[in-house]
């Protein structure tokens, strides 16, 4: 029987299996993270020849001539078809989300997450604090190993105030948000060099809306207590933070739109109306007073919005969510209307994706192909990123959804049935457009 208990990965262990250079391992450990490197690109080697002069060799004597030998019917290398390359065929990316538990991720976890053409990797700054950056260089090393985009999360967070900025003055604050603007940015590299472009959630969950009360606000707004972030900008907390962003962005002569780009996330508008609505009218908004800072048309402002996708087919265990739990999930046509609307003010991109209480994988299935598969169908989307979908069994609290698992890969890390044709599906739609 397969030991459901991830077995951990000693450092030795995970950097054989990277191939990360020693000398790149030993900067990182003394707190040097290098930028992504480019890709390497084959070179024709010419095939070396014998410059010397050739001596008198007789010439052979002809042999008898040979039988008609049929030769072998060439056979088509068969296309590994993976999350990866159904991704990469149809110009999209499709992520996987880890955590910074280093323990916790084994040999078999690794050879899952290679299937995946994107990481999304949490930057908490309470979690830097407590266990510093090996987790996280660990996890980046990873992607660069297996040539995968960076999605970053979240810069700008008020659940992810560290104890020092709780009640400093907007001097120190805003210190604060510039040292995580470089700290996101150092991660960023070129796309002209061979870099792969980075997605940045550079706000996380500023608005609130709920359908019941009929509550539109920023978070620090009552009923909400205050944060450092909304003290030091109030509504404008989005195109300040932006702005922070894109200035640092050019001073390191990165482009925004192509080597980075900078998204908000939110959550619960998937659906129209409602919060959708909210988060259209303040992205707007945003990209008013940014093109006015910047001196350009606001149409133009590269901006995104990561729609977070915990869908709960169980509505009683959302209470672990701040979510609308009189909202039921979208319908087919609702989901394309919510994402086109979305998608007329700003890139978007699904992330968090997880299907949680069902109670069978056909169940799964069924969901994750209409959250995935359909907007990807009605281009509509850059990219999916699934929340944890390496889990083969829970780890946490069986009430806590952050744990139920998706069934797309077994204990040994290889895609299952339900993976399969979810890729399938993915390259279906990629042949047909």
């Amino acid at each position: 029987m397969i030991n459901p208990k991830p077995i951990p990965l000693s450092r030795r262990d995970f950097f054989k299996l990277s191939g990360t250079a020693s000398l790149g391992l030993a900067l990182s450990a003394c707190g040097f993270t290098p930028t992504p490197t480019a890709t390497h690109t084959l070179t024709n080697t010419p095939i070396h020849t014998n410059t010397s002069t050739p001596t008198n060799t007789p010439t052979p004597t002809p042999s008898a001539s040979p039988t008609n030998t049929p030769s072998p019917t060439p056979t088509a290398t068969p296309v590994l078809l993976t999350l990866r390359s159904a991704a990469e065929k149809l110009g999209i990316t499709v992520g996987v989300a880890v955590g910074g538990n280093i323990d916790y991720y084994d040999v078999n976890m690794y050879k899952a997450i290679s299937n995946f053409s994107g990481m999304f990797i949490g930057l908490y700054q309470n979690t830097i604090d407590q266990f510093g950056m090996e987790a996280i260089d660990i996890m980046l090393n990873l992607a660069r190993r297996y040539e995968m985009s960076h999605h970053l999360h979240p810069a700008v967070w008020h659940l992810d105030v560290p104890d020092r900025i709780k009640n400093a003055s907007n001097a120190i604050t805003e210190q604060y948000i510039d040292d995580r603007v470089a700290l996101f940015l150092k991660y960023v590299g070129k796309v002209d060099g061979g870099a792969k472009p980075t997605t940045i959630d550079i706000v996380n969950e500023a608005l609130f809306h709920n359908n019941t009360s009929g509550i539109y606000v920023y978070v620090g707004e009552p009923p909400f207590d205050s944060n450092p972030f909304y003290r030091l900008y109030g509504r404008d907390i989005i195109p300040q933070v932006y702005l922070k962003f894109f200035r640092a962005a050019e001073k390191k002569g990165l482009i925004v739109g192509k080597d980075v780009f900078l998204n908000i996330c939110e959550y619960d508008c998937l659906n129209p109306g409602g919060k959708t609505d909210f988060v259209i009218e303040e992205i707007q908004k945003a990209k008013e007073k940014i093109g006015k800072e910047l001196g350009i048309d606001p149409t133009v402002v590269q901006i995104g919005i990561s729609t977070q996708a915990h869908w709960f087919v169980d509505a009683s265990r959302k209470q672990w969510y701040d979510y609308d739990i009189t909202r039921p999930l979208p319908t087919e046509n609702e989901l394309v209307e919510a994402l086109t609307a979305l998608s007329q003010v700003a890139r978007v991109r699904i992330t968090e994706a997880q299907i949680i209480g069902a109670k069978d994988q056909a169940v799964i299935n069924e969901w994750l192909h209409r959250l995935i598969v359909l907007p990807v169908q009605h281009k509509l989307t850059d990219g999916i990123i699934l929340w944890d979908p390496i889990h083969t069994k829970a780890t946490g609290p069986k009430e806590d959804p952050r744990f139920d698992p998706q069934g797309l890969f077994d204990a040994k890390g290889n895609p299952t049935p339900a993976c399969e044709q979810l890729t399938a599906d993915l390259f279906a739609v990629s042949n047909s457009s």
